[in-house]
């Protein structure tokens, strides 16, 4: 049976928004729930993929913040199958965001009026920091994600949804979603430090590619392009002991120049003078794989291309201990 628009246009909200994240999809049926393999880089994850329309709660008086999707038209269950992650989405037009429910408590059979909730102050959490989280009465957390999380909601949606089986875990988890440079794994629950220690990470690099890339203008700081292309690099990188994610650790860079700064082609000084390597450069003429050199070197400015906020510009330590780790002198 074709699909119904309104269901078909909420079925590309959630394939753009995955593609938002770094995910491709490919349809496995032409139906709803629909079936779906997820792909990025060396994971692919396949699931059932159920979504509705968030609408404001039967007891608007009573409970004017809640939320809910009424699943309807897909028999008396949802999807799920051995090897496959079931998704329950609702899309939330008033705060552009999706609401994300946690299967395990929706095994059962599916009543006729049946509804599932979220709350509208998650919703608008979401909508703001990229993830809200609504502690219901039943033990179940719903989730409201962000189009720009999706990807990441799915891959981490069990550590996710796993984390309100007590108090400390659901704090931690709360603000994780609200400001997650503001949390160290030691911070996190001890039980559930190791699992949940790559949510976080995954969080924080977001949060820090878009403080960086905001800062920036969301242009490269070696050649000025923009088009999408760029990436939040930390000058010092992330896993040295004195490296963090604060903007003054980041620099915003096209994926060449990402690629040229990791390998030391190029890098900048502490007064923001872009410099070439003149011994890789000879490396590359010796190896015959200096093709595009030209280009590549007029492509750069003299300077970087530094954030309107002096606040913002690289931290001179970070730098000076960058270009040491990285063998320049």
């Amino acid at each position: 049976m074709p699909l119904k628009r309104d269901k078909e246009e909420l079925l590309d909200r959630v394939k753009n928004a995955l593609r938002l994240s770094g995910w491709q999809l490919i349809w496995l049926n032409d139906d709803h729930p629909a079936r779906a393999r997820l792909i990025k880089d060396n994971l692919s994850i396949d699931a059932w993929i159920h979504i509705w329309n968030v609408s404001s709660g039967g007891r608007s008086s009573s409970r004017p913040h809640e939320r809910r999707i009424q699943p309807t038209a897909i028999g008396d269950h949802f999807r799920a199958s051995k090897g496959m992650r079931t998704l329950i989405l609702g899309w939330s037009s008033e705060a552009e965001v999706f609401a994300a429910f946690d299967y395990r408590f929706h095994e059962g059979q599916i009543g006729t009026s049946s509804s599932v909730q979220t709350d509208l102050p998650a919703l608008e959490a979401a909508a703001q920091k990229g993830i809200g989280v609504f502690a219901k009465s039943t033990g179940e957390l719903s989730i409201a994600v962000r189009p720009d999380l999706l990807g990441l909601y799915v891959e981490q949606m069990i550590t996710i949804h796993d984390s309100g089986g007590a108090p400390a875990q659901l704090a931690a988890l709360q603000q994780m979603a609200s400001d997650p440079l503001a949390i160290e794994p030691d911070d996190l629950p001890k039980s559930r430090r190791k699992v949940m220690a790559t949510t976080l990470r995954l969080l924080r690099d977001r949060r820090f590619g878009e403080q960086v890339l905001e800062a920036y203008n969301h242009r490269c700081a070696f050649c000025g392009i923009q088009l999408r292309l760029l990436d939040a690099a930390h000058i010092l990188p992330v896993n040295h002991p004195k490296s963090n994610d604060k903007v003054t650790n980041g620099i915003s860079l096209c994926a060449l120049h990402h690629r040229s700064y990791d390998n030391s082609l190029v890098t900048f000084n502490e007064k923001y003078v872009i410099k070439i390597s003149k011994v890789n450069l000879a490396k590359l003429k010796v190896d015959g794989r200096d093709n595009g050199l030209k280009t590549f070197i007029k492509s750069l400015k003299p300077l970087l291309l530094l954030p309107k906020i002096q606040a913002s510009y690289p931290s001179t330590q970070m730098v000076i201990k960058a270009n040491a780790l990285r063998g320049w002198e």
